[in-house]
């Protein structure tokens, strides 16, 4: 949305979960709206995994930025880049080569290479232990505060855990990153050739974007992220999509293959990509135009109260069908009345809208009428309020007390003197 659509309307998240009816394979998952990091499905979400291939979503776009303006730029390969790889993907580094950062990006993205992930972070910080406590430093400031990666590749090590919550507040924040995002939606990568190595092509390993193996998985509204399978994170598939105004990451992690070699990790992610964007929408929960209430006005003979109403429309990411007559509405005033002159468009009050006891979203509440001042009617108060202050009220008690003084020592003087001539 614009920034100047943003001005006029108010947008709350999701805080009620349609139904997800299908059956689920995945032990762990989390399904989150991109705008607002909002959970719309969770299926053991905050139990810790191991992390698998979503080290590599956070180590790609750690990547992304530092090499940023400089993506050119030679590495060159050393021996402890090549170390701790076994059992994951590789490009084949040889010690003391040459290579492209962007080169390395992509191998690592795209065909998920764990020695081009160690080349990177020893590039990056010295060494890979530094690198890794840059990913836990980000994976805070993100808000995954239960993920702790022990290296860059994602490969199975003792004390490495994420959650698919954490790992869906990651996404969303790599998914903001648009050459990430142009990265992993790349189903083949050329690396030219160097003096120590020929020319190599890197395959996508993600079954949603190309058949390489097979087609039964081809999903269009597939946008990347990252996909892979250890013994300890069990088949990962991460991957987002987008439909009109909406977008949601889908994190299925600690999924098992089937007899058939049934990936269904897959079909878990598409019935749930589907089930979200089919199931979710922009709901109008108040408007400019709905009169809240009147408040009363004082010191105006145009009118005596006027009408109050929301400031900004106010739409709530929530499940399609949901009933918006159950959602309550809570008005709370500044004063009880006001007093004239009052102007269209004051702030007076806060509205709150909630359903099933959680809160939706505030907004101001304004006057949508004016109300001039009555000058006779502002003297008379003026005169009233005078007449009741306190300095008018010592003036007529002194102005009484001197009275009666007066009276009594005139009516002394008077006897005085009639005593005086008997």
């Amino acid at each position: 949305m614009c920034a100047a659509l943003l001005l006029l309307i108010q947008f709350t998240f999701p805080v009620c979960a349609a139904d997800f009816n299908g059956n689920l394979h995945a032990e762990n998952i989390c399904v989150m709206n991109t705008e607002y990091s909002e959970a719309v499905y969770t299926k053991n979400a905050d139990k810790k995994i191991a992390p698998g291939p979503s080290a590599k979503i956070l180590a790609g776009v750690l990547a992304f930025e530092h090499y940023a303006g400089n993506e050119e730029k030679l590495v060159t390969v050393t021996s402890a880049a090549l170390s701790d790889i076994y059992g994951g993907a590789v490009i084949n580094l040889k010690e003391g080569e040459q290579i492209r950062a962007i080169d390395l990006i992509y191998a690592m993205i795209v065909g998920g290479a764990s020695d081009a992930a160690n080349a990177l972070a020893i590039d990056i910080a010295g060494n890979v232990t530094e690198f890794v406590a840059m990913m836990n430093r980000k994976a805070r400031e993100i808000g995954a505060t239960s993920t702790v990666y022990a290296n860059p590749t994602g490969l199975d090590a003792r004390g490495a855990h994420t959650t698919a919550r954490d790992t869906a507040l990651i996404a969303c924040y790599a998914r903001k990153n648009q050459k990430y995002m142009q990265a992993c939606n790349t189903k083949t990568y050329k690396i030219p050739e160097s003096e120590t190595s020929k020319a190599r092509t890197v395959y996508t390993k993600n079954a949603f974007l190309a058949n390489y193996s097979t087609s039964k998985y081809l999903y269009s509204k597939a946008e990347g992220m990252s996909v892979g399978f250890t013994d300890d994170a069990g088949r990962c598939v991460i991957t987002s999509a987008s439909e009109k105004a909406f977008s949601f990451v889908c994190v299925v992690m600690g999924s098992k293959d089937g007899s058939g070699g049934e990936m269904y990790a897959y079909t878990d992610a598409k019935a749930l990509i589907e089930w979200a964007l089919g199931n979710f929408a922009l709901i109008k929960i108040s408007g400019t135009a709905d009169v809240i209430g009147e408040l009363p006005v004082s010191l105006s003979k145009q009118r005596n109260y006027v009408t109050v109403a929301a400031k900004n429309d106010v739409f709530a990411f929530l499940p399609k069908d949901t009933d918006t007559s159950k959602i309550v509405r809570t008005a709370e005033y500044y004063e009880k009345s006001l007093t004239a002159p009052v102007r269209r468009g004051t702030e007076v009050g806060e509205l709150t809208l909630a359903l099933d006891g959680k809160v939706l979203g505030k907004v101001p509440i304004i006057t949508k009428l004016d109300a001039e001042r009555s000058a006779s009617l502002s003297l008379k108060a003026s005169i009233k309020n005078a007449m009741k202050s306190k300095p008018f009220v010592i003036a007529i008690s002194v102005i009484i007390a001197i009275t009666v003084l007066f009276t009594f020592v005139r009516i002394f003087v008077l006897m005085k003197k009639a005593n005086t001539k008997k």
